[in-house]
């Protein structure tokens, strides 16, 4: 569990539901928070980390050098994201796909790092994607979040399954509060119609998806996430797992004031121009 004084593991319930490991380590890298998910993918418990130093635990020998490179890019207040290699406790080494965030007071000066990790999984169909993720929602927003798939035929995007699951999810915790109030959530799932998006993307269009994000509370972003979402920086945390899923965000209204957002990602044989 992430300890108070910390960003509260309830941020992190659809990623920890996901199976994505979440720690937290104060400035100077030593752990302050590490979650089920985490004590699951890596071997270790809580109270086996706590006060530790990360680049002695979840790095691989050959990966040190390359941790240490990347907690100086977070000192700097930016967010890192790709593939990184990592251990468990027993020793076996593995491919992660990782996303780091550094967490800023009022005075925009660091006063932490959360990073979430899950292993670096070949592409899957998306129908398979999706219903890790609709499972995962279910559970924690019991019938609020409806999913429809409209696609011809089994799907593989070019986003990679953990860094495409952690930034749906992120789409979605922001929303958490609004969800927990009894508002819905639609995610529907089609080819993209070019003419509407058109002009947003260089993505070839035939060959991308769309994912529809609709929701109904006007009020969501004066929800209690408010204050961890800008202290984290999640205008730069979702543009960093959108450039690794190959793809390109957009937010607006419909007609009925739902507050939407679509995120357009190439499949797996279709790269940005």
């Amino acid at each position: 569990m992430l300890p108070a004084g910390q960003p509260p593991l309830h941020h992190f319930q659809l990623l920890d539901a996901l199976r994505h490991a979440v720690i937290a380590t104060d400035t100077h890298g030593r752990i302050t928070g590490w979650s089920t998910s985490a004590e699951l993918l890596y071997g270790w418990k809580s109270e086996e980390v706590i006060g530790r130093d990360i680049l002695a635990i979840t790095p691989s020998d050959l990966s040190r050098t390359q941790a240490a490179e990347i907690m100086e890019t977070l000192q700097l207040g930016d967010v890192w994201s790709g593939d990184f290699r990592v251990r468990r406790r027993n020793g076996e080494e593995f491919l992660a796909s990782v996303t780091d965030v550094p967490l800023l007071d009022d005075a925009q000066r660091l006063i932490g790092i959360v990073g979430v990790s899950a292993h670096a999984e070949s592409r899957s169909p998306f129908s398979v994607v999706m219903s890790r993720f609709a499972e995962a929602c279910d559970r924690l927003w019991p019938a609020r979040v409806t999913i429809q798939l409209d696609l011809a035929g089994d799907v593989v995007l070019a986003a990679s399954d953990p860094h495409l699951l952690q930034l749906m999810a992120l789409l979605m915790i922001r929303q958490g509060a609004a969800l927990e109030r009894g508002s819905q959530a639609q995610i529907g799932v089609h080819a993209v119609d070019a003419s509407r998006f058109a002009a947003f993307t260089d993505i070839p269009l035939e060959n991308a998806l769309e994912i529809r994000f609709a929701w109904s509370d006007q009020g969501m972003l004066d929800s209690p996430l408010k204050r961890f979402v800008s202290t984290a920086r999640s205008e730069p945390y979702a543009a960093k797992l959108v450039k690794m899923a190959k793809g390109v965000l957009l937010r607006g209204f419909d007609q009925t004031h739902w507050r939407l957002m679509h995120l357009i990602l190439p499949k797996r044989d279709c790269a940005p121009t």
